[in-house]
């Protein structure tokens, strides 16, 4: 449907029923989060014109924002920006009180506040709060380049229009979300299932991606529950995830294989690199203690595409190292 002019010369598809419909459709139909706000993005770009988008949203520590999403001229400045604080900018005031803003010149707005390495732009913004049912998930600013472009009235009830439809789109998206975590996540360590981790083992031998895999088998672990009670051994499995986590690399993941057996997925990780890596886990799961005492652990090593079975040649690698005498490392 083509966009009707007003007499005013702004565009005012958005007052269309028609128009609402389809971008309704189009958001609630996004799937992930980041979908969703390309979406919007893209949506919005068929009812008004506008230089920018950016979508924020407070940080955990309740005093500090960021950028989530970005479309324009800035992205990288925008994105690089992790803690913006509460009390700056207009979009600050927006996250705090929930109401929106139509600011016609940024410049001579005194809330404004600007991205460092964008200079002081001249332009127009509408700052519109994303409200959903558990509260607000962020901010939806919109932005229009040069001097004497200011958002109209009209064009400003568009925008908000379309942030209360990508409110619920993006809080219906971020539950999914969750959702899907959930479903590969292990409830107990916060580490991948076994779920999640034969998705990312698909993922990464369909992209002919290189890979290792160590399987690591806590140590005597039954005699932890036995003597110490099954909160302990629960306390010990949680920790021990933890401590393994900090030494992943970024594309690094490790998952809860089972009982207390833990793998962790190492992308691209060269054969010279994997003996100095197995030793900094396996030191990783000795900083857990029981009574005083290291938490000791066995491993199992396995590549592909060396191993096309990978995890059966790092279970038959661990099981030598557990034959061995336990505490130590084989490789298949």
């Amino acid at each position: 449907m083509a966009a009707a002019a007003a007499a005013d010369g702004q565009w005012v598809r958005g007052e269309d029923p028609d128009a609402i419909i389809d971008v309704a459709a189009g958001l609630l139909t996004s799937g992930t989060p980041v979908a969703t706000l390309d979406a919007a993005a893209t949506r919005l770009a068929a009812l008004l014109p506008y230089d920018d988008v950016t979508v924020y949203a407070p940080n955990p520590d309740g005093r500090t924002y960021r950028a989530l999403h970005a479309v324009g001229r800035w992205v990288p400045q925008v994105m690089a920006e992790l803690a913006v604080d509460l009390a700056e900018g207009v979009t600050g005031r927006v996250l705090a009180d929930h109401r929106a803003r139509l600011v016609p010149d940024a410049r001579l707005e005194p809330a404004s506040s600007f991205v460092d390495g964008t200079g002081d732009p001249a332009e127009s913004l509408v700052s519109v709060p994303l409200l959903a049912t558990g509260g607000c998930l962020g901010v939806l600013n919109v932005y229009r380049a040069g001097v004497d472009r200011p958002f109209s009235a009209r064009e400003a009830t568009t925008i908000k229009r379309l942030g209360r439809l990508t409110a619920v789109a993006l809080g219906v998206a971020q539950e999914r979300e969750a959702l899907r975590r959930e479903a590969r996540t292990d409830a107990l360590t916060g580490a991948l299932n076994r779920r999640g981790l034969a998705e990312r083992l698909e993922a990464l031998v369909a992209a002919g991606r290189a890979f290792a895999v160590v399987l690591l088998d806590l140590d005597h672990f039954k005699a932890v529950n036995d003597r110490h009670g099954h909160a302990e051994g629960d306390r010990v499995l949680a920790e021990a995830a933890r401590a393994l986590a900090t030494t992943l690399r970024r594309d690094d993941a490790v998952a809860r294989f089972g009982g207390e057996e833990f793998a962790i997925l190492m992308p691209d990780a060269r054969a010279e690199e994997l003996l100095e890596r197995v030793t900094r886990l396996r030191a990783a799961v000795a900083s857990v203690r029981v009574a005083g005492a290291p938490v000791r652990c066995s491993a199992g090593v396995a590549g592909w595409p060396e191993h096309s079975d990978v995890l059966r040649a790092a279970d038959a690698a661990l099981y030598s190292a557990k034959r061995g005498g336990r505490d130590r490392a084989c490789a298949a």
